[in-house]
């Protein structure tokens, strides 16, 4: 359990806000596919992010 915290860890620290958006968009879409939720809605969601990420440097 402490080498998958270490590694959890560590790849937190290397992450950039563009992973972090692509993550959220993957999981926006997991979630339509599932239909946890309105496929309508993913479109906001994927805009939201894509907005961020134009914005970040």
């Amino acid at each position: 359990m402490r080498i998958v915290m270490e590694w959890l860890q560590a790849a937190a620290e290397r992450m950039t806000c563009h992973h972090a958006m692509y993550g959220v968009m993957a999981a926006a879409y997991a979630g339509a596919e599932a239909h946890l939720w309105d496929k309508g809605a993913l479109g906001l969601v994927f805009m939201a992010a894509y907005s961020v990420l134009a914005l970040r440097p």
